[in-house]
């Protein structure tokens, strides 16, 4: 993993229909500008995939029908996305996967850091790397699982952990 030279980083965390960045959508962003230990900006919106969620995405993220129905389309929640992360590293858990979301939605991505990957190499033989296990680990809150914004605070977070804590790790 190279270093990182820029002092601004985005802490960006997907909801989706599903797997596939190709056939499924996005439901929910949420993401976190941030210097260090100063949080500088937070964005966060639902998105209307104009398709009915299923039972799993209903129940997993606590996003009701109600909520994305009434969303804003894709198309104009867009540009907002691509300027809170333009020009600016991302750092996500499992971030391929959400990169692959906002490329195949025309999200241009710059460098990405994966705070997953480092803690697999970070914690080797760990038994389960999800971000709910890691905070617990680390003894930080992550309070709504499988919400965006939430999500990309407790990766901040994660990641905030292992550039200050690497030496206990």
């Amino acid at each position: 993993m190279p270093p990182i030279k820029q002092d601004i980083l985005v802490s960006l965390d997907l909801e989706t229909t599903g797997l596939n960045p190709k056939s499924e959508r996005i439901i929910e962003v949420g993401a976190v500008k941030f210097r260090g230990e100063t949080e500088i900006d937070t964005f966060s919106a639902l998105v209307n995939p104009n398709r009915k969620l299923s039972k799993l995405i209903l129940q997993m993220t606590g996003i009701t029908q109600r909520e994305v129905d009434d969303a804003p389309d894709w198309d104009e929640v867009k540009t907002s996305v691509m300027e809170f992360v333009s020009g600016v590293p991302i750092i996500g858990h499992n971030v391929g996967f959400d990169a692959s979301f906002l490329r195949s939605h025309g999200v241009k991505t710059n460098r990405l850091y994966d705070t997953m990957s480092m803690a697999e190499i970070a914690l080797p033989g760990g038994p389960e790397y999800s971000l709910v296990r890691l905070s617990e680990r680390f003894g930080f809150q992550h309070e709504n699982p499988h919400r965006a914004l939430s999500d990309a605070l407790a990766t901040r977070d994660l990641f905030s952990a292992f550039g200050r804590d690497y030496r206990r790790i």
